[in-house]
């Protein structure tokens, strides 16, 4: 499987799998084909992760995938299926699917697009076709060997022939028999005749041989003892998201259930009944120097909207661009740590993204599909005002290029305008307001010449998000508009 040589050496060096990670790669692989890789990643985005999925398609760094993730979108059933296939436990499999399932998927779309249909196992596994050549050469040479040993008793071993076929007789072939006579008389006649014999002397050679295959003294077994891998040591994670509401959610992993209570404990005298908690125990992560700041981590954590994580003897602190306050709080903590820090500005990101769409409409052609023109229009960020379905200046702008384009659409070309929102709110009013939304883009691009029946709107409230509604960046990835090309 050469396409994931790299990815089954590293499984089976990271958690000790030896000669059980290829089945392990090639089980998770073959259920990624029979979902379809469209469909596979498809659950991610119901499961609020379409944010990890985007990462690993895109050109750049993969986002980590955590064993909670992996619980959430495979479910126990695929997980204890997958296991089974490569004959490991559960909680392994686990772990090492979370590790390698960015690289894979990775992998699958190296220009950034998902391929419309995945090669088949057999096609993948260029080491066995190899084995199978090679097991071709060596019957070839044996063919060959065959045939000059023949040849040679033809061209006069005559003698050498008949001791063959005699020995044969002796394990009692028939056809040995006839063939050692045959072989007798053609001796008297002269080499011509060996020539027509040729066919019985091979016959003589090989129930021969066959005998003596066959009565060969029994070998004994080697024993092989194998020597236990020892499991390979991972870091203990610590992840934290303030919700706006002032609820926490908090996952990790760490080595034993005494650091799982201590977490658990600070949470509830730091927080109260306002806290989620996923902690995983596994052996084989590594105390960190974060364990001994448990209650200045959880004092110093309150900012609505920001996110902390920690990943070993690193740090990044994320959200809101107020949890900016937290940077320097945490250096004085943790002065030897790794810190990084990604924070969002809703006004910046819509404009960097609606630069880019106006630069993609602007390279259009006259020979441009429909599918371009979707493309282009899908970079942009149409910023509505919370409750609001009043279409933003700046997309106005994106719309007007683009209407030049769609009116010169073949007939029959279908697109429709989906609206999207985030989970906060009653489903029922944001699936209204979604509606309003995709309404108002479709008015618009109608009311700049776009034909009626060639757009749709379409609104999908909550129901399809790309990324986690638990931190804001994602719930703004989830409030959108969507492009789409319809039947």
């Amino acid at each position: 499987m050469a396409l994931f040589d790299s990815i089954i050496s590293e499984v089976a060096s990271k958690f000790g799998l030896g000669d059980k990670a290829g089945p392990l790669v090639s089980a998770l692989f073959s259920y990624i084909q029979g979902e379809g890789i469209g469909g596979f990643l498809d659950k991610f985005k119901t499961a609020g992760l379409g944010n990890l999925v985007s990462s690993w398609i895109s050109t750049g760094a993969n986002e980590p995938m955590t064993e909670s993730q992996v619980d959430k979108v495979l479910g126990g059933d695929v997980l204890g299926s997958l296991a089974s296939k490569a004959g490991v436990s559960s909680g392994i499999a686990k772990s090492a699917i979370a590790f390698m399932l960015p690289s894979l998927i990775d992998k699958l779309t190296p220009s950034g697009v998902l391929p419309t249909s995945l090669p088949s196992i057999g096609s993948l596994l260029t080491g066995g076709l190899g084995m199978l050549t090679g097991a071709a050469g060596a019957v070839t040479g044996a063919a060959s060997d065959v045939a000059g040993a023949a040849t040679g008793a033809v061209k006069g071993v005559a003698g050498a022939a008949t001791g063959a076929a005699g020995a044969a007789l002796g394990a009692g072939g028939k056809m040995a028999s006839s063939a050692m006579d045959a072989a007798g008389d053609a001796a008297s006649a002269g080499g011509s005749g060996l020539l027509k014999l040729l066919p019985l002397l091979l016959l003589a050679l090989l129930a021969f041989l066959g005998y003596q295959y066959c009565n060969r003294p029994a070998e004994t077994p080697a024993v092989v003892v194998a020597t236990p891998t020892p499991m390979p040591k991972i870091n203990s994670t610590l992840s934290m998201i303030y919700g706006e509401n002032g609820r926490v959610k908090i996952t990790g992993v760490v080595p034993d259930q005494a650091t799982k209570d201590a977490i658990l404990a600070e949470a509830k005298a730091t927080y109260g009944d306002k806290f989620d908690a996923d902690i995983t125990v596994n052996a084989n992560a590594q105390k960190a120097g974060w364990f001994a700041s448990l209650k200045d981590i959880f004092k110093n954590f309150n900012i609505p909207g920001a996110e902390l994580s920690f990943d070993g003897d690193a740090l990044k602190v994320a959200g809101v661009a107020a949890a900016a306050a937290l940077v320097d709080k945490f250096k004085g903590l943790f002065p030897s740590f790794n810190i990084s820090s990604a924070f969002l500005n809703i006004a910046d990101a819509a404009k960097e993204a609606n630069a880019k769409a106006m630069a993609a409409l602007a390279s259009l052609t006259g020979s441009s599909s429909a599918a371009d023109v979707v493309k282009a229009l899908n970079l942009q960020i149409v910023n509505f005002a919370s409750g609001k379905a009043d279409l933003p200046k700046d997309n106005q702008d994106i719309l007007k290029k683009a209407a030049d384009t769609l009116k010169a659409m073949p007939a029959g070309t279908k697109i429709e305008v989906g609206g999207h929102t985030d989970n906060k709110g009653a489903a029922a009013s944001n699936l209204k307001l979604s509606e309003g939304r995709a309404m108002a883009v479709q008015k618009f691009l109608v009311g700049l010449g776009v034909k009626a029946d060639a757009l749709t709107a379409k609104g999908y409230g909550p129901d399809k998000p790309v990324a986690s509604n638990d931190t804001e960046a994602g719930r703004f990835s989830n409030r959108r508009i969507e492009f789409a090309l319809s039947k």
